[in-house]
Protein backbone atom coordinates (compact mmCIF):
# COMPACT_ATOMS: atom_id res chain seq x y z
CA UNK A 1 0.00 0.00 0.00
CA UNK A 2 1.39 3.77 -0.98
CA UNK A 3 1.11 6.25 1.43
CA UNK A 4 -0.78 8.90 -0.75
CA UNK A 5 0.01 11.76 1.47
CA UNK A 6 3.30 12.16 3.75
CA UNK A 7 2.45 14.40 6.62
CA UNK A 8 5.11 15.38 9.04
CA UNK A 9 3.85 13.11 12.04
CA UNK A 10 4.97 10.54 9.28
CA UNK A 11 8.66 11.75 8.50
CA UNK A 12 9.04 12.35 12.03
CA UNK A 13 8.45 8.79 12.90
CA UNK A 14 10.44 7.86 9.88
CA UNK A 15 13.30 10.10 10.86
CA UNK A 16 13.14 8.70 15.15
CA UNK A 17 13.18 5.12 13.90
CA UNK A 18 16.03 5.69 11.40
CA UNK A 19 18.07 7.39 14.22
CA UNK A 20 17.57 4.62 16.91
CA UNK A 21 18.74 1.99 13.97
CA UNK A 22 22.03 3.85 13.75
CA UNK A 23 22.23 4.00 17.37
CA UNK A 24 21.92 0.54 17.37
CA UNK A 25 24.09 -0.69 15.03
CA UNK A 26 26.76 1.92 16.80
CA UNK A 27 26.14 0.12 20.27
CA UNK A 28 26.64 -3.38 18.26
CA UNK A 29 29.89 -2.21 16.55
CA UNK A 30 31.07 -0.91 19.92
CA UNK A 31 29.96 -4.16 21.40
CA UNK A 32 31.59 -6.44 18.86
CA UNK A 33 34.93 -4.59 19.03
CA UNK A 34 35.51 -5.44 22.54
CA UNK A 35 36.76 -8.83 20.55
CA UNK A 36 40.33 -9.24 19.81
CA UNK A 37 39.88 -11.24 16.58
CA UNK A 38 37.44 -8.69 15.41
CA UNK A 39 39.07 -5.71 16.56
CA UNK A 40 41.86 -7.15 14.71
CA UNK A 41 40.19 -7.45 11.63
CA UNK A 42 38.96 -4.42 11.97
CA UNK A 43 42.21 -2.71 12.38
CA UNK A 44 43.62 -4.85 9.37
CA UNK A 45 40.83 -3.70 6.95
CA UNK A 46 41.29 -0.20 8.30
CA UNK A 47 44.46 0.28 6.15
CA UNK A 48 44.39 2.18 3.19
CA UNK A 49 46.68 -0.25 0.93
CA UNK A 50 46.31 -3.99 1.75
CA UNK A 51 49.03 -6.51 0.24
CA UNK A 52 46.77 -7.84 -2.59
CA UNK A 53 46.33 -4.09 -3.87
CA UNK A 54 49.91 -3.19 -4.05
CA UNK A 55 51.68 -5.93 -4.10
CA UNK A 56 54.12 -7.19 -7.23
CA UNK A 57 50.69 -8.30 -9.53
CA UNK A 58 48.23 -6.78 -6.65
CA UNK A 59 44.67 -4.79 -7.79
CA UNK A 60 46.42 -1.95 -8.93
CA UNK A 61 49.36 -3.67 -10.80
CA UNK A 62 46.20 -5.48 -12.91
CA UNK A 63 44.55 -2.47 -13.64
CA UNK A 64 47.60 -1.21 -15.47
CA UNK A 65 48.21 -4.20 -17.01
CA UNK A 66 44.69 -4.84 -18.33
CA UNK A 67 44.63 -1.23 -19.55
CA UNK A 68 47.75 -1.97 -21.66
CA UNK A 69 46.13 -5.34 -23.16
CA UNK A 70 43.12 -3.23 -23.98
CA UNK A 71 45.44 -1.90 -26.22
CA UNK A 72 47.00 -4.63 -27.51
CA UNK A 73 43.45 -6.22 -27.89
CA UNK A 74 40.71 -3.47 -28.85
CA UNK A 75 38.11 -6.62 -29.43
CA UNK A 76 38.80 -7.41 -25.75
CA UNK A 77 40.58 -11.10 -24.65
CA UNK A 78 37.05 -13.02 -23.90
CA UNK A 79 35.15 -13.33 -20.59
CA UNK A 80 37.31 -14.97 -17.18
CA UNK A 81 40.39 -15.10 -19.14
CA UNK A 82 41.84 -12.19 -17.61
CA UNK A 83 42.06 -14.27 -14.34
CA UNK A 84 43.41 -17.55 -16.45
CA UNK A 85 46.19 -15.31 -17.16
CA UNK A 86 46.94 -13.31 -13.63
CA UNK A 87 45.37 -15.19 -11.65
CA UNK A 88 43.02 -13.45 -10.24
CA UNK A 89 40.23 -11.08 -11.95
CA UNK A 90 40.98 -7.29 -12.37
CA UNK A 91 38.28 -6.79 -9.52
CA UNK A 92 37.18 -3.42 -11.19
CA UNK A 93 33.88 -3.63 -13.40
CA UNK A 94 35.15 -1.02 -15.83
CA UNK A 95 38.46 -2.28 -16.48
CA UNK A 96 36.36 -6.01 -16.81
CA UNK A 97 34.09 -4.63 -19.43
CA UNK A 98 37.18 -3.09 -21.40
CA UNK A 99 38.88 -7.08 -20.82
CA UNK A 100 35.71 -9.03 -21.71
CA UNK A 101 33.99 -7.63 -24.50
CA UNK A 102 36.65 -5.02 -25.86
CA UNK A 103 36.22 -1.71 -26.61
CA UNK A 104 32.78 -1.41 -27.97
CA UNK A 105 31.48 -3.55 -25.07
CA UNK A 106 33.27 -0.78 -22.96
CA UNK A 107 31.49 2.11 -24.46
CA UNK A 108 28.20 0.64 -24.84
CA UNK A 109 28.78 -0.54 -21.18
CA UNK A 110 29.57 3.26 -19.57
CA UNK A 111 26.77 4.27 -22.27
CA UNK A 112 24.33 2.42 -20.54
CA UNK A 113 25.19 3.05 -17.13
CA UNK A 114 25.09 7.40 -17.96
CA UNK A 115 22.54 6.75 -20.10
CA UNK A 116 20.33 5.23 -16.99
CA UNK A 117 21.67 7.58 -14.28
CA UNK A 118 20.81 10.51 -16.06
CA UNK A 119 17.34 9.20 -16.91
CA UNK A 120 16.87 8.26 -13.12
CA UNK A 121 17.87 11.74 -11.76
CA UNK A 122 15.58 13.59 -14.49
CA UNK A 123 12.84 12.32 -12.61
CA UNK A 124 13.75 11.67 -9.09
CA UNK A 125 12.18 13.82 -7.25
CA UNK A 126 9.06 14.13 -9.20
CA UNK A 127 6.00 13.31 -6.57
CA UNK A 128 4.61 10.50 -8.44
CA UNK A 129 3.50 7.43 -6.88
CA UNK A 130 6.41 4.69 -8.03
CA UNK A 131 8.96 7.87 -6.77
CA UNK A 132 9.56 6.09 -3.44
CA UNK A 133 10.36 2.74 -5.82
CA UNK A 134 12.84 5.18 -8.20
CA UNK A 135 14.64 6.59 -5.21
CA UNK A 136 15.11 3.58 -3.14
CA UNK A 137 16.53 1.90 -6.65
CA UNK A 138 18.60 4.59 -7.70
CA UNK A 139 19.91 4.98 -4.60
CA UNK A 140 21.09 1.18 -4.53
CA UNK A 141 22.34 1.43 -8.20
CA UNK A 142 24.55 4.25 -7.47
CA UNK A 143 25.63 2.39 -4.99
CA UNK A 144 26.51 -0.78 -6.59
CA UNK A 145 28.54 1.59 -9.14
CA UNK A 146 30.67 2.58 -6.63
CA UNK A 147 31.17 -0.68 -5.24
CA UNK A 148 31.78 -1.73 -9.11
CA UNK A 149 35.38 -0.07 -8.78
CA UNK A 150 36.72 -2.30 -6.43
CA UNK A 151 34.66 -5.36 -7.67
CA UNK A 152 33.06 -7.07 -10.70
CA UNK A 153 29.35 -6.49 -10.34
CA UNK A 154 29.11 -7.76 -13.82
CA UNK A 155 27.41 -11.06 -12.89
CA UNK A 156 25.48 -9.42 -9.82
CA UNK A 157 21.77 -10.15 -12.03
CA UNK A 158 20.50 -8.03 -8.72
CA UNK A 159 22.39 -4.97 -10.61
CA UNK A 160 20.39 -5.35 -13.70
CA UNK A 161 17.33 -5.71 -11.64
CA UNK A 162 17.76 -2.27 -10.28
CA UNK A 163 18.64 -0.90 -13.86
CA UNK A 164 15.35 -2.16 -14.92
CA UNK A 165 13.71 -0.72 -11.72
CA UNK A 166 14.78 2.94 -12.80
CA UNK A 167 13.91 2.40 -16.44
CA UNK A 168 10.43 0.76 -15.63
CA UNK A 169 9.90 4.21 -13.01
CA UNK A 170 10.89 5.96 -16.15
CA UNK A 171 8.52 4.11 -18.59
CA UNK A 172 5.49 4.78 -15.62
CA UNK A 173 6.41 8.39 -16.11
CA UNK A 174 6.28 8.67 -20.04
CA UNK A 175 3.06 7.04 -19.61
CA UNK A 176 2.17 9.72 -16.90
CA UNK A 177 2.74 12.22 -19.29
CA UNK A 178 1.33 11.08 -22.36
CA UNK A 179 -2.29 10.96 -20.61
CA UNK A 180 -1.56 13.99 -19.03
CA UNK A 181 -1.24 15.76 -22.94
CA UNK A 182 -4.35 13.44 -24.61
CA UNK A 183 -6.11 14.88 -21.03
CA UNK A 184 -5.30 18.10 -21.83
CA UNK A 185 -5.68 17.82 -25.68
CA UNK A 186 -8.96 16.13 -25.08
CA UNK A 187 -10.10 19.38 -22.98
CA UNK A 188 -8.57 21.94 -26.12
CA UNK A 189 -10.89 20.32 -28.62
CA UNK A 190 -13.42 22.46 -30.24
CA UNK A 191 -16.98 20.96 -29.19
CA UNK A 192 -18.98 19.21 -32.62
CA UNK A 193 -21.57 21.41 -33.81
Amino acid sequence: MLIKERTGAFRLKILVMTLIGTLLLIGAIIVALQFDQIADLFSDRAKLVQSYDGARHGRFERHAIGFLMAMEHPLGIGPLEFGLMWGEDTHNIWLKALMDYGWLGFVSYVTLIAWTLVLGFRYLLRDRPWQPYLMIGYIVLIGHMIIGNVIDTDHWRHFYLLMGIVWGCYALEMRWQSRLRSGAELHQRPLPA
